[in-house]
């Protein structure tokens, strides 16, 4: 297993880009956004977390892992 975000250049880039990046990490599960609702005081983000790289693959987090985010939402 790799470092959230440190797989490959792409994911990097990806992340790290100020304005737009799709991509969060929320106590400690790297997330990637898939929606995008707006509501009346705010806009909504539809996250789901990755458990591969959609760049190169690597494998970034343990099932088990999402599962235990999941149960603590």
């Amino acid at each position: 297993m790799t470092v959230l975000g440190m797989c490959c250049e792409d994911l990097r880039q990806s992340m790290h880009n100020k304005e737009g990046s799709m991509f969060r990490v929320d106590e400690g599960v790297l997330s990637l956004t898939i929606g995008i609702v707006p509501m009346a005081k705010e806009v909504g983000h539809f996250t789901k977390p990755i458990r591969f790289c959609p760049f190169c693959g690597t494998e970034l987090q343990l099932e088990n892992d999402i599962q235990t985010w999941y149960q603590t939402r």
